[in-house]
């Protein structure tokens, strides 16, 4: 966020007594000082526990959810990738009460998730798996309260060209594992392909590398805006 401007991707987990924090994990040994299921502990417990860096470097307490929202008011948009055992209920109205409404995007693997949580909020921003043909045509959502995740493997033109039809933002992600497009790029230094996908259509890149695909859109003379942790902005 120094570098460039940020959207960033957190993932929103539940402790046993129901308060919402930042956790990737279903468990608290990896990343943390502390052991144990997510769901097993209390927040007394997890708040008391170090986040603990892959070099063994420790760090503050994992986040509430309602310090994340916080925090990030005038800096970033956070896009809340939801855990299995979180309630929509429950994080729809916390969301509401930090009045962040216009500020994250909720992200939704399935149709009925997305359609649930539109019910349940509906004038957020929701980040729907929308990377076949017709697939818009599926899901009972507005297309002004959506964003398109048109996967991270192979580009198809033809989605885009259907999801900016109907207005709706593309993303498209070069994000992944140890063969993620991020990393090819990096072996063949083929940077300008990040540009490509702007032509192409894709309004916002999911990218490990945000820095060198804002670097590349900059070179290409196109406009950008939000270049994230996870998400490059292409207007």
């Amino acid at each position: 966020m120094a570098e460039v401007p940020a959207l960033m991707e957190v993932d929103v987990n539940v402790s046993a007594d129901g308060v919402l924090f930042l956790m990737h994990d279903d468990t608290l040994d990896r990343t943390t000082t502390g052991t144990g299921t997510v769901t097993d502990r209390n927040w007394n417990y997890i708040s008391t526990q170090n986040v603990e860096g892959p070099d063994g470097t420790l760090y503050d307490s994992p986040p509430a959810l309602t310090d994340a929202l916080a925090w990030a008011d005038g800096k970033t948009i956070l896009e809340l990738d939801i855990k299995r055992a979180v309630d929509y209920e429950d994080l729809v109205a916390e969301v509401r009460q930090a009045g962040a409404t216009d500020r994250i995007i909720y992200i939704a693997y399935t149709n009925g998730q997305a359609e649930k949580l539109h019910r349940l909020h509906p004038e957020a921003m929701i980040s729907a798996t929308l990377d076949d043909q017709g697939d818009l045509d599926l899901i009972d959502v507005p297309a002004d309260r959506l964003l398109g995740w048109t996967g991270n493997t192979a580009p198809s033109r033809p989605v885009f060209d259907e999801l900016n039809a109907a207005d709706v933002e593309v993303i498209f992600g070069t994000l992944g594992g140890r063969d993620s497009i991020d990393n090819r790029l990096a072996a063949s230094g083929a940077f300008d392909y990040y540009a490509d996908l702007a032509r192409d259509g894709v309004d916002l890149i999911a990218t490990d590398a945000p820095v060198i695909a804002y670097e590349a859109m900059k070179k290409a003379g196109l406009k950008t805006a939000s270049p994230a942790c996870g998400v490059t902005e292409v207007e």
